[in-house]
């Protein structure tokens, strides 16, 4: 597995999507999966004009267990892939929002995918960077899903009818 910290996330595609789709949705709490903020360098909650609002919930899924102080300040809590994401299950943790996005590089599919299904088992939205495959996976579990496409880049905002039924 390659480590996501080496990795900088400099794509304005993806910096953009991920604050554009928390403004849109307005959760309460979010579920950062490789802590995006993180790779893109971030130093805090915002990047250019664009913010998360303090009192959003905001959590991460890291997938090295290196860990920098700074990041400890920016996200609410810390996860640690793959055991914590058990724990995950075990603590009922649900979020309005889970973010999944430039993950296909740091895991293979099968392993993505077993992540996926875990974790939409905890969310009422998934905004992702999907393969193929996790689109079909997905197919007959999400009430309703959303293609955004940015220039070339396309990213699908799933919304899944977890609990007592959909919004």
């Amino acid at each position: 597995m390659k480590l996501l910290e080496n990795t900088r996330i400099t794509h304005q595609n993806f910096i953009y999507i991920y604050f554009y789709i928390i403004s849109e949705l307005q959760p309460e709490s979010v579920l950062d999966v490789g802590l995006m903020l993180q790779r893109m360098g971030a130093v805090s909650r915002s990047a250019g004009n664009m913010k998360i609002p303090p009192k959003t919930v905001l959590a991460g899924l890291s997938f090295s267990e290196k860990n920098f102080p700074l990041y400890q300040t920016i996200y609410d809590h810390i996860y640690f892939y793959p055991h914590d994401t058990e724990q995950i299950s075990v603590l009922n943790s649900y979020y309005e929002l889970t973010i999944f996005l430039f993950i296909s590089d740091f895991l293979s599919e099968d392993a993505l995918i077993t992540l996926f299904e875990k974790l939409q088992q905890h969310t009422s939205y998934c905004l992702t960077d999907a393969s193929e495959a996790m689109k079909k996976m997905v197919s007959k579990q999400i009430y309703s899903v959303k293609e955004i496409t940015i220039e070339q880049n396309s990213y699908f905002l799933f919304l899944f009818c977890p609990h007592d039924g959909c919004r």
